[in-house]
């Protein structure tokens, strides 16, 4: 019964969470027309990379391992068993050794226990499935070629795993191909934390009023920039466009 209590106790939180999302999503998140009036007048435009100028072609991050899983099931090399479960986890545990810091791929896959040489190319064939999945999200490109016609410094702003190099080819490959990158596991910094956004204020040497940044992420990228004074601009990361 206690266990059952917990998890139900559980389910009625994410519920809860969810419900809350939702609601700030419903209240706060921005069309694609509004987003192209509130650019105007400043001068650096920054952009969260995953859900919000890329989609993936699946229905949660998670189901690119179950990809990865039905891949390696059918290929020519002994497969990895459970490798779903056995990357869900493994991110699980490297999270919590990093204390909230944005751990690299290659820690994640340090907590998998497979020769080095079959680490590397599940690494591979991870990186090379996200760049398969990704694509545009139309309004937000939109917005991003705007800002490349109106002469707009703009900057991509990531917490994420992946490493840059494959970041630029999901960018690249997608239609994204003016800016500077900047990505938490590389810089050491998250933008939940609000550290990446002030990392990156230093190094391009910005403006705090000439700056606006567009994001999904209700932590991340709404309300931990707010709170440094950058102009926030949230967008819907339920819907999907065609």
């Amino acid at each position: 019964m206690a266990a059952m209590s917990a998890g139900s106790g559980k389910n009625v939180r994410t519920v809860l969470k969810k419900t809350a999302q939702r609601l700030v999503y419903c209240l706060c998140a921005r069309s694609e027309e509004e987003l192209l009036k509130q650019i105007e007048g400043k001068m650096t435009v920054s952009f969260d990379v995953f859900d919000t100028v890329v989609k993936r072609d699946v229905t949660r991050p998670k189901d690119v391992f179950a990809l990865i899983e039905s891949r390696l099931r059918e290929g020519t090399e002994p497969c990895v068993e459970h490798f779903y479960a056995q990357r869900v986890e493994a991110e699980r545990a490297a999270r919590q050794t990093n204390h909230g810091r944005e751990v690299a791929l290659e820690e994640i896959y340090r907590q998998i226990p497979v020769s080095d040489e079959q680490r590397l190319e599940l690494m591979q064939l991870e990186c090379q499935t996200e760049i398969e999945v990704s694509r545009p999200n139309i309004p937000i490109k939109h917005v991003y070629d705007a800002c490349v016609q109106q002469g707009k410094k703009i900057l991509f702003i990531s917490d994420m795993y992946l490493p840059s190099n494959v970041i630029w080819q999901i960018l690249w490959k997608n239609g994204y191909n003016t800016g500077h990158l900047y990505v938490s596991c590389e810089a050491g910094r998250t933008k939940r934390d609000g550290r990446l956004f002030t990392y990156v204020q230093k190094a391009e040497d910005l403006t705090i009023d000439g700056w606006l940044h567009i994001g999904d992420a209700i932590p991340g990228d709404f309300l931990s920039p707010k709170r440094l004074g950058i102009k926030t601009l949230l967008i819907n990361r339920y819907l999907r466009y065609e």
